[in-house]
């Protein structure tokens, strides 16, 4: 009998015991590619993104505490966007009505790919509502397997549970995890994409080895089978000096760490799986809240503020007035 790949044989037994886990996130990470070199920026797209932005913020409760939506343009490549969303609802599929503004404005069509983190990844959220407008500094690397044995050979390198492998839980073993003073990486998560519910087998959980082995691509040319790691960081600046093995790196409390962590478990695997054949995007991000819609009658702060003291210096001027007819 032919062995089968077991990091997949666990990755289907994960999905469909998803339902029994209530303390992970679904989070869509969706990439956007503008016709446009310079898309954040340009007028047409910019507004065609404001309005995509801002349907998928008023498609849900986005004041609960466990809902978030941040974006950024690529800082090597502004044609390219990344959005990262708990509206899986309404996000989930790249044919989703919700795209249709963006749609006319893109070199190919939405890729939408549907993690589950654990709780922790709120603190992306949380880091924009306590700083006001502040951008968080974020890099987001995804290996996507093209054919089961890379699919496999992912698994090996990284292992299927791979919070276990990530920087974080490698730190936190040099000293406590809570009262900790954040150095240069501040937290790392790490998941294995899903397909949704329905969908056909997974490619990886095919047989390996076998001769007859055949895969259908437009049968399985919605499933995405990729491992995401989103890694926050203090500074881009700290990142550099993070990923730089002739420079010092800081975990908690300012801990001086091996100098090449980075190297030796992110940045080696990860070339070595781009020799072999898998599908490697890195993005350099200034994570950020989405602003306020565009060319609306909706009002700003700022506005608001402005009508109250003229309404305030109003009222005033109106009871001086109705003093000297006294």
């Amino acid at each position: 009998m032919p062995a089968s790949c077991r990091t997949c044989e666990d990755r289907t037994n994960d999905l469909n015991t998803i339902s029994t886990t209530p303390t992970l996130v679904d989070v869509c990470l969706i990439t956007l590619t503008f016709s446009n070199s310079n898309a954040a920026y340009h007028q047409s797209t910019c507004i065609a993104l404001n309005t995509l932005l801002n349907d998928i913020k008023d498609s849900g409760d986005f004041a609960a505490l466990n809902r978030f939506i941040l974006w950024s343009p690529w800082l090597c490549n502004s044609r390219t966007i990344i959005i990262l969303t708990t509206a899986s609802e309404t996000c989930s599929k790249s044919t989703s009505p919700i795209y249709q503004p963006v749609l006319q404005h893109l070199s190919t069509p939405p890729k939408v790919q549907n993690i589950r983190l654990d709780y922790s990844v709120l603190s992306l959220a949380n880091s924009t509502t306590h700083e006001g407008n502040a951008k968080i500094p974020c890099d987001i690397i995804t290996l996507s397997a093209t054919e089961p044995n890379i699919a496999s050979e992912i698994g090996k390198r990284f292992g299927w549970n791979p919070k276990q492998s990530s920087l974080t839980a490698k730190i936190n073993t040099h000293g406590p995890f809570c009262f900790g003073r954040s150095g240069d990486l501040i937290r790392d998560f790490w998941a294995w994409t899903g397909a949704p519910p329905g969908y056909p087998t997974s490619p990886s959980s095919a047989s390996l080895g076998s001769d007859d082995y055949s895969y259908d691509t437009e049968l399985h040319e919605d499933e995405d089978e990729t491992l995401v790691m989103i890694f926050q960081w203090s500074s881009h600046k700290s990142a550099e000096r993070f990923k730089n093995p002739l420079m010092p790196s800081y975990g908690l409390n300012e801990e001086q760490l091996d100098q090449d962590m980075w190297d030796a478990c992110v940045a080696r695997p990860v070339r070595s799986l781009d020799e072999l054949g898998a599908d490697v995007h890195c993005y350099s991000l200034q994570l950020q809240n989405v602003e306020d819609r565009i060319g609306t009658v909706k009002e700003s702060k700022r506005e608001i503020s402005h009508r109250r003291k003229l309404s305030d210096r109003a009222a005033e001027l109106g009871e001086r007035i109705s003093g000297w007819w006294k």
